[in-house]
């Protein structure tokens, strides 16, 4: 894949764009950093003017058509003109989603966060601690974003998904500014790691993301494992009658590619397809494997999982001892599961070779 490579040169920029629109013309020395894009698609770079760099997020395997950008200024030639400016004294962030959360903790700006949507859905003591101390609110309600909430809380930048197009010129009416972050549409686990660059850029941390990636992707790659067609797997489970798989290009499939299986619809290029409960009983005859990534009970088994339905036990999956198990509702499988593709890759491969973690931190063999 091509790699994106450009430099932040030594100058001078302005920490602008205050809610009030008023330019504070406060100086800073930017050191030179070389950047290289090797995965993610959904962000890129433009360096054709010295006077800035402009960061672009766009549309990239989405039904939802967007654009976004920030910019960073190296020079006092370069003029906000009302566009985004990186801001080197961020004192408040607001976040639509968890999944922001890993990568501020990588680049030590978790305490910034001081709004959250979904607050009570994020189970890591770590996380809990530093919300609990910086006094972060809920921001939501059932999902939707309570505006009287977030202006108490007066972000300097409000980190949205593009589902949220609709409400953004709303926003930054009453002075909130956003960006658009759409990591979840990478369709590989380094890909999606790799924004932990562009939040980097833009809280002024880059060569602490940069090491992080490049650690990451080191291990990740000395543990990835050919495909074996022998090491079929299915996913998930039903909801009623129908039984959604994972598009064959999903981040999903993808690593568990790069952990040897072999999905077994992998000609479902589908962002995701229901197919009926039926079908899927009679395909799962064929599979070796049975990958469960879904929110139960703590201490959740095997035995309440042939509870929930009685035909499980003629898999050979179960018949086996080969399914592997991840609860969302005990682990950090949507927040720290994003920057830790490689601990994902290794617990796959420790489940799949019947192998024992002493304590795994996502996957595990169901028993």
């Amino acid at each position: 894949m091509k790699a994106i490579s450009f430099i932040l040169f030594i100058g001078l920029f302005y920490s602008c764009v205050e809610h009030t629109a008023q330019i504070k013309k406060e100086m800073m020395f930017v050191k030179q950093i070389e950047v290289n894009i090797k995965y993610a698609k959904g962000f890129t770079v433009d360096v054709s003017n010295k006077n800035f760099t402009k960061i672009i997020i766009s549309t990239h395997n989405s039904v939802y058509n967007f654009t976004d950008s920030i910019f960073i200024a190296h020079s006092p030639n370069f003029k906000p003109n009302g566009r985004k400016v990186f801001k080197g004294n961020y004192n408040t962030l607001a976040l639509q989603s968890s999944t922001y959360l890993a990568y501020l903790d990588v680049i030590g700006k978790l305490n910034l966060v001081k709004g959250i949507s979904g607050l009570q859905y994020v189970n890591s003591e770590n996380y809990s601690q530093n919300f609990s101390k910086n006094k972060t609110k809920e921001i939501s309600i059932d999902g939707n974003i309570q505006m009287e909430t977030l202006l108490s809380i007066n972000p300097d930048l409000f980190l949205i998904y593009p589902f949220e197009l609709d409400n953004v010129e709303d926003y930054e009416k009453k002075g909130v500014q956003t960006l658009l972050i759409a990591e979840y549409l990478e369709n590989t686990a380094l890909g999606r790691l790799e924004w932990i660059k562009l939040f980097g850029l833009i809280f002024g941390e880059y060569e602490k993301a940069e090491a992080y990636f490049a650690k990451t992707e080191k291990n990740y790659f000395v543990q990835t494992q050919e495909v074996d067609p022998e090491n079929t797997l299915f996913f998930n489970l039903p909801f009623k009658d129908n039984w959604s798989m994972p598009s064959s290009n999903s981040t999903t499939v993808n690593l568990t590619n790069d952990a040897g299986f072999y999905y077994i619809y992998n000609d479902n290029s589908n962002d995701n397809s229901n197919r009926a409960k039926e079908q899927v009983w009679h395909d799962a005859m064929q599979c070796e494997y049975w990958v469960i990534i879904a929110s139960r009970p703590k201490d959740f088994t095997l035995a309440n999982l042939l509870e929930e339905e009685e035909v499980y036990k003629e898999f050979p999956s179960v018949k086996n001892g080969k399914v592997i198990f991840c609860n969302t509702a005990t682990t950090e499988y949507f927040t720290t599961g994003v920057v830790e593709p490689d601990i994902l890759l290794k617990e796959l491969i420790y489940a799949k070779d019947n192998l024992e973690l002493e304590e795994p931190k996502y996957f595990r063999v169901l028993k």
